[in-house]
């Protein structure tokens, strides 16, 4: 990069503050007993720690680093449609239910549509609001 080029990128927040992710992922991991990845493994919230992502910025070279979370908003109109859209975006959720017999399977997005539907309904329209939290950061290479 040359000098006093700016790096923007945007990470996810902790688990606990995306549900679009965690939800599908914790109900996977309940409904198959899959275990966990281990706490400092590479995923979606591996850049989550505020501190960490900021080093890793400072010594990358970049200067003047600024943070700042920014809501995402992600709004289905049915349970059943984010179930869906889980089902046909996540391929770690798509490879942990093909290993699953049919029945099963049906056991497994019933249970996250539940679960979605019983934590993520927006009262005014009856559809489905997952608030989500990223980490936006910028830095000017020196």
């Amino acid at each position: 990069m040359a000098n006093k080029a700016r790096f923007v990128a945007a990470v996810w927040a902790s688990p606990e503050k995306v549900p679009f992710i965690s939800l599908p992922f914790n109900i996977l991991m309940k409904e198959t007993n899959i275990t966990p990845p281990p706490p400092n493994s590479h995923g979606p919230f591996s850049l989550s720690d505020e501190k960490l992502l900021k080093k890793y910025f400072n010594s990358s070279g970049f200067e003047g680093v600024t943070m700042e979370r920014q809501d995402m908003i992600f709004n289905f109109r049915s349970a059943e449609e984010f179930t869906n859209f889980v089902c046909e975006t996540a391929s770690p959720v798509q490879a942990a239910s093909s290993s699953q017999s049919e029945e099963r399977r049906k056991k497994i997005l019933h249970a996250l549509t539940e679960a979605v539907a019983n934590n993520y309904v927006d009262k005014n329209s009856d559809s489905i609001r997952l608030r989500n939290e990223a980490i936006c950061i910028v830095g000017t290479k020196q």
